[in-house]
């Protein structure tokens, strides 16, 4: 038996027709993600401002406030660099990527992650 693959001729306004509406389906999928995420980076900004100043100026200082103060700072910078970075990526997930861009946007995100992650294990540690 011989199965031959049916071969499409697709013209150049039904290739963007196809592409919007893959688009339009994603967007559609990934808008609550975006929103909560969103959410996540405005709560994340001010709650490690505040864990930035409380335990970095108004406590003495100790091993166990200068770790929380390091994790603050952490994650104060992925809420303002690698969350933004993220949602970026949710939103041009068709665009044509630049492979520097790319490797740079997820360093960002893991070395973020994993700061936060020994810093944790530090803490645990001291106490």
């Amino acid at each position: 038996m011989n199965q031959s693959v049916p071969v499409f001729n697709i013209t150049g306004e039904t290739k963007r027709q196809l592409l919007q509406k893959l688009k339009d389906d994603r967007a559609a999928t990934t808008t609550p993600v975006i929103v909560y995420m969103c959410v996540l980076m405005a709560v994340g900004l001010i709650g490690n401002s505040l864990v930035c100043f409380y335990y970095g100026r108004k406590t003495k200082s100790t091993s166990n406030n200068f770790l929380i103060c390091t994790l603050g700072y952490i994650d104060l910078f992925t809420s303002v660099c690698a969350v933004p970075l993220e949602i970026l990526d949710l939103s041009l997930f068709a665009h044509e990527h630049n492979v520097l861009a790319c490797k740079f946007t997820r360093f960002f995100i893991y070395s973020s992650v994993i700061g936060s992650a020994f810093t944790l294990i530090f803490i645990s540690i001291d106490r």
